[in-house]
């Protein structure tokens, strides 16, 4: 049911993407890290790792646009940087992430004045949307005392739903970079391959990660009038 309703809301999204008229396409270099039974706390400072994509953005308006992105990262956890040398777990996952966002752009403006004067234009952002990572979790024993017991499910893709926080900056008449940082929460509590049933996982939380950096983009028919108002 996951997977459908995911699949409809893409297609709808390219439904809207290939309408509209500014376009930006752009490579994203940044960080992931993770939160779940092999962490602590909200954000995991001990295990960052890096994380490649690229990027498409559809805008409607200067304040509405729709991003589409495909994002490798590598996640990773040990249970040696928290004192946890009981169960004496580690893993690592490489993950690929397909995700569609609406943004809202409150401060947004367009590119080019009425006279045709470009502007640099500068906007914090909000992002939210749905999407699917692919991977799955390697984890190994790293103290004497360590075990563990392979789970009776592997799960290997997880449905997403991803939140952004960012700042843009329109640079020139045609590039555009954006520093932006977001969680995403899977609903899965074997992103990590570690759970309550077999290896004293967290009974109360679901397994997150976090990723953020910057993006740049470079725009398509950017030009005055790209925004009929």
């Amino acid at each position: 049911m996951i997977r459908s309703v995911f699949t409809l809301f893409c297609l709808l999204a390219v439904t809207v993407l290939f309408g509209q008229r500014e376009t930006e396409v752009g490579l994203h270099l940044g960080a992931a890290t993770y939160q779940g039974d092999l962490s602590v706390g909200p954000f995991n400072t001990k295990e960052v790792n890096p994380a490649l994509g690229v990027v498409y953005r559809k805008l409607f308006t200067p304040r509405l646009a729709l991003r589409a992105n495909a994002i490798w990262a590598r996640i990773s956890g040990n249970d040696v940087d928290f004192g946890r040398n009981d169960r004496g777990l580690e893993f690592q996952s490489g993950l690929l992430e397909f995700a569609v966002q609406g943004e809202w752009h409150p401060m947004g403006r367009a590119r080019f004045t009425n006279q045709g004067f470009f502007t640099r234009a500068f906007s914090p952002f909000i992002a939210i949307g749905a999407g699917m990572t692919f991977g799955g979790a390697d984890v190994d024993v790293v103290t004497p005392t360590g075990s563990y017991t392979n789970e009776s499910e592997e799960v290997s893709s997880f449905f997403i739903l991803p939140i952004n926080l960012g700042i843009r900056l329109d640079i020139s008449e045609t590039w555009t970079v954006t520093l932006d940082a977001g969680a995403r929460a899977t609903f899965s509590d074997l992103l990590d391959g570690v759970s309550i049933n077999n290896n004293n996982g967290s009974a109360d939380s679901k397994d997150w990660y976090l990723m953020g950096g910057l993006t740049f983009l470079y725009t398509f028919e950017a030009e005055n009038g790209s925004f009929d108002y």
